[in-house]
C-alpha cells in the first residue's frame, strides 16, 4: 500500500517544485522591472501581469501543498 501512496504523491511534489521555480522566475522578473531606468508607465502592463501571475502561481502552490498534506494524512492513517 505504501507504493500506492508513493506513486500518488510523486506528481504533486513535482508540480509543487515546478510551480516554485516558476514563481521565483516571475518574482525576479517583476523586481527586475522596478530596477530598470525605463519610465514606469511603459512597464506598468508588465508589472501588473507579473504581480497577477505571481499571485496565481502562489495560490496554485498553496493548493498543491494542501493536496500533498491530505495524501500524507492518508499515509499516516494507513500506517497506524
Amino acid at each position: 500500500m505504501k507504493d500506492y501512496y508513493k506513486e500518488k504523491i510523486r506528481m504533486p511534489i513535482a508540480l509543487r517544485n515546478n510551480l516554485f521555480a516558476c514563481l521565483v522566475v516571475i518574482i525576479d522578473g517583476t523586481i527586475g522591472l522596478f530596477l530598470t531606468d525605463i519610465n514606469i508607465a511603459k512597464v506598468f502592463p508588465f508589472l501588473f501581469a507579473g504581480i497577477y501571475f505571481g499571485l496565481r502561481f502562489l495560490l496554485n502552490l498553496l493548493s498543491v501543498n494542501k493536496e500533498i498534506d491530505i495524501i500524507f494524512e492518508g499515509l499516516k492513517n494507513e500506517c497506524k
